[in-house]
């Protein structure tokens, strides 16, 4: 060994913290690393060497010892980040998973189906639905036109919807809509028929209240956001196949402002009270017929509350129209000087009584040589099938001069009707079936036929000379 390498080995032996050869200090030698190098000493036993493991798993792990800041440094970076980034992946998968799907839907009435498109029932991030359509389905009135739609039920309580407006009235309270009501009137083809877009938020909440004791649903309304399934399902009674009744309620709803309706004595012979209204303005006719179990409420016998009828005969009428038509008869008699000069001969008739009285027109055309479909075209000119007559309503009346047995044209020619024509809104009553309008009522002009609306839109009725569907379009 030259003297040099002897001075080294040396040195290295003696030393407290021996360094390599152009190490730095923070790069210290291993004690393997002093071994091999302390070797160079001749009196050294080489064979106590350990075998130098020069893997890189080895230097992997001699650099981590040496550079155990740095490591530790880097090890908690990359943890981090791997932190971050599970974190975030698990994060993005949930949003995905609970983010609203953008299918088309599917809308289930009852045993029907329908595609609606996702583009047209989504608007500002709100799904619309056709109440119309539902309506339809759940066998409910309709009526309307191109600026308002009306939804009524059998126990008189309905919904009202107007062309642009966020608002809705639930029998005469108006109620937030929570969207804007849009109204498309069909083609030429689809005469009469029309579609009313609302949210369906304000179509769940409609019929989700309490309408019959034990079930707090008559229609069954659910939408799933992920799947996009729309369902509503008529609910029938369990020991039978009936469909429960359907009523409205504005108690589920905001209120945007006070009842439409006011009492206004002065101008009336009575108090227009809240609950008779909701069947005032009740539509019947070809396009808007009631259901065969419909019967008004409230009715009561004209007899007893001394109404003039024909004699022998009993009818029945809902009670305010009842006690406003006794009323006005009797001004007519004091008016006239006469005692009860128009009686009435006929009010309510059942579903069934309906169907047999055409039948029995029908019948009397088709012995005079018309054929079926002749006979019955003619008859509901002035004659209504089940269903179609306002006389299931409870809220109308034919009337006659005393002493006459038929109805007649010529009763406009009477005392009794000029009066009426002058007087009968005062009093909550209008002509039903006015000359001029039977394109529009689809009835021939009929002078006897008196129906009960109430004072307040009598009035209206009266004054700007128009009929009911032509009310209930404006209004």
């Amino acid at each position: 060994m030259s003297k040099k390498n002897k001075i080294f080995a040396k040195d290295l032996s003696e030393a407290e913290q021996p360094r390599a050869k152009g190490k730095t200090e923070s790069e210290m030698l291993s004690d393997d690393e002093l071994k091999i190098l302390s070797a160079a000493h001749k009196d050294f036993d080489r064979s106590t060497l350990p075998n130098y493991d020069n893997s890189d798993v080895a230097k992997a792990k001699r650099y981590a010892k040496k550079n155990k800041p740095t490591v530790i440094f880097v090890s908690a970076t990359v943890l981090l980040l791997i932190a971050v980034i599970a974190t975030l992946s698990v994060f993005l998968y949930l949003q995905g998973r609970d983010a609203p799907s953008t299918e088309d839907f599917k809308l289930t009435l009852g045993e029907d189906e329908y595609t609606l498109k996702y583009k047209s029932a989504m608007r500002d991030d709100v799904l619309y639905l056709d109440i119309v359509q539902i309506a339809r389905y759940t066998e409910l009135v309709i009526s309307g036109s191109a600026n308002a739609v009306k939804i009524s039920c059998d126990d008189g309580t309905y919904v009202r919807f107007e062309q642009g407006e966020n608002t809705a009235l639930v029998n005469g309270e108006k109620v937030k809509l929570g969207g804007v009501a849009e109204i498309v009137q069909l083609d030429s083809e689809s005469e009469g028929k029309m579609q009313c877009f609302i949210p369906y938020t304000f179509i769940e909440r409609l019929f989700s209240h309490e309408v019959v004791k034990g079930s707090k649903r008559s229609v069954y309304v659910s939408y799933s956001n992920k799947t996009n399934e729309i369902l509503i399902h008529r609910i029938s009674y369990k020991d039978s196949k009936e469909a429960l009744p359907i009523g409205f309620s504005a108690d589920c709803f905001d209120l945007v402002a006070d009842s439409l309706l006011k009492e206004d004595a002065d101008d009336s012979i009575y108090t227009v009270l809240k609950e008779n209204f909701l069947s005032m303005t009740l539509l019947v006719n070809k396009s808007n017929p009631l259901g065969e179990f419909f019967t008004p409420k409230g009715l009561i016998s004209l007899n007893d509350v001394g109404c003039p009828v024909a004699p022998g005969r009993e009818f029945l009428l809902e009670e305010t129209a009842a006690l406003a038509l006794t009323q006005m008869l009797l001004a007519l008699g004091e008016e006239l000087g006469r005692n009860a000069p128009a009686i009435v001969t006929s009010a309510y008739r059942s579903y069934d009584y309906q169907k047999a009285l055409f039948e029995k027109y029908v019948q009397n055309r088709v012995a005079r040589g018309m054929s079926r479909a002749e006979a019955e075209k003619d008859a509901s000119r002035t004659s209504a099938k089940a269903g179609e007559s306002e006389h299931q309503s409870g809220l109308c009346v034919d009337l006659i001069e005393r002493g006459e047995k038929y109805l007649s044209v010529s009763f406009e020619e009477s005392d009794c009707f000029a009066w009426l024509s002058e007087n009968a809104h005062k009093y909550g009553y209008i002509l039903r079936y006015p000359k001029g309008k039977e394109h529009i009522t689809k009835y021939d002009y009929e002078p006897w036929h008196y129906r009960f609306v109430g004072v307040d839109v009598a009035r209206v009725i009266y004054e700007d000379k128009i009929c009911l569907e032509e009310y209930l379009a404006r209004y």
